[in-house]
């Protein structure tokens, strides 16, 4: 433990004010998280196998997320961005209106695809690595970094995850290859606590991560939800977060697979549409067993 004490206090003194809001470990990567307000839910190796499909702010932003164990996919950004590089020449006072060539006006894309693999630990703690690939126009990124999360503890009834992402996480935009020339962005890590308890056939979560903003100061990040048990294989979903005014959703499960449907609800001040986002899951170890029964 100490070690790990040592590496997060390493991390801080290295790492500077990088805010990145399309950082994977603070994004809902499934509709159950997303329609209970983004809540924390922590990797299972459970040999099951799960897509999901968020769109947010009616489509401007996607994620796509391929979970098998305790091994995660995603692909997530922004499509078809304006680039007005070409379309007029660059001053001090702007372009006139006659001086824009609209059809020198191209797009491009925002995206980041990552890869992030969880090692239980002596049932204790899960020790996550995360890589990061970035396109940015014609600019790619690459970077690393580390997840720490304990396993479910409980304290007095309560059930209960503490974590911090982006250990010495860091991310490398190449300049010139030739020269070798670097952009280096370091991350500061990021502290999460997340609180569940079971009462009258409900669960409910609430999770809370520090932010940092443009402003130097720390903010808290809370997602609060419930999950009712309406039947043994339907369950209601809702909660609240600090960026989303409501959410709401439903999962339906059996024995072989689980689908869950989420729909977000952009704040009043906020000029978005409002997101969903759909997941499926299949227990493979299930529907192998199944697969003996059918023959050619």
């Amino acid at each position: 433990m100490k070690y790990f004490l040592s590496i997060i206090c390493i991390s801080f003194l290295l790492t500077g004010p990088v805010n990145d809001s399309m950082n994977i470990n603070l994004l809902p990567i499934s509709a159950e998280s997303s329609a209970m307000g983004g809540v924390y839910i922590p990797f299972d190796a459970n040999g099951k196998i799960s897509f999901s499909h968020l769109s947010r702010f009616g489509g401007i932003y996607t994620l796509d997320a391929l979970q098998y164990d305790n091994i995660l996919f995603t692909i997530h950004g922004i499509e078809d961005i304006p680039n007005t590089l070409d379309a007029w020449v660059y001053n001090d006072n702007g372009p006139e209106a006659y001086e824009i060539d609209y059809s020198k006006i191209s797009n491009f894309d925002a995206k980041d695809y990552n890869l992030i693999f969880y090692k239980n630990l002596k049932n204790k703690y899960n020790i996550g690595l995360k890589s990061t690939i970035s396109k940015v126009y014609n600019n790619f990124g690459y970077g690393l970094g580390f997840n720490f999360l304990t396993t479910k503890r409980n304290l007095k009834g309560f059930n209960y995850h503490i974590g911090i992402y982006d250990i010495l996480s860091f991310k490398i935009w190449p300049i010139n290859l030739e020269s070798k020339d670097n952009i280096i962005e370091l991350y500061v890590p990021q502290f999460m606590v997340s609180l569940e308890r079971e009462f009258l056939n409900s669960l409910n979560i609430l999770t809370l991560y520090s932010l940092y903003n443009d402003e130097n100061n720390n903010i808290i990040d809370y997602r609060v939800g419930s999950k009712v048990d309406l039947t043994d294989n339907l369950n209601i979903l809702f909660g609240k977060s600090t960026f989303n005014k409501f959410s709401f959703g439903f999962s339906i499960s059996n024995k072989l697979f689980n689908v869950d449907y989420s729909y977000i609800i952009s704040r009043d001040d906020l000029p978005f549409e409002n997101s969903y986002n759909i997941s499926i899951e299949f227990d493979i170890s299930e529907l192998r067993s199944r697969s003996k029964n059918f023959y050619p």
